[in-house]
């Protein structure tokens, strides 16, 4: 064998064990949306940084539990829509004063066999009722015994 040859192998022998060493990439949920207070929800949506199942595999387990303090308005299912991204749809809008929390299912791993590293939890809330339209309205002359009708958000 000769002297180049030898540095060409130990050259890779260098570079595989190198490789070797290194610890493989946890996954991560890079965005979650919503989060904090948003008063119209229909969706939750969670973006990883790598493929967290294989494509074309939309029956994989969800990565997250849903959990929220009215449970006939949270009705909804969840599904992969891509390798990268998990969604939540409710069957209907959420209404007013309704709050949520998301947790990563314990011992979720990714198709390559990665655990779900970084933030494991999160949350968001749809706030109170919110006045959407009043009777009379806005620079309206208002008598004396004047009745008010209010219209909210939920």
């Amino acid at each position: 064998m000769s002297a180049v040859s030898r540095l060409v192998s130990l050259s890779a022998a260098l570079v595989l064990s190198a490789l070797a060493a290194v610890p493989a990439h946890a996954v991560q949920i890079t965005q979650l949306s919503p989060q904090g207070e948003v008063a119209r929800v229909r969706q939750v949506v969670a973006q990883f940084d790598t493929p967290a199942v294989n494509f074309g595999s939309p029956n994989r387990p969800p990565p997250l539990t849903l959990s929220c303090n009215d449970t006939a308005a949270t009705a909804g299912q969840g599904r992969w829509t891509s390798d990268r991204s998990w969604v939540f749809d409710f069957n209907q809008m959420l209404p007013p004063g309704v709050t949520c929390n998301l947790q990563v299912v314990p011992g979720f791993r990714s198709a390559t066999g990665q655990p779900l590293a970084g933030p494991q939890r999160f949350a968001f809330q749809t706030g109170g009722p919110v006045v959407r339209q009043s009777f009379p309205g806005d620079g309206a002359t208002i008598e004396e015994e004047a009745h008010f009708l209010l219209r909210f958000n939920g």
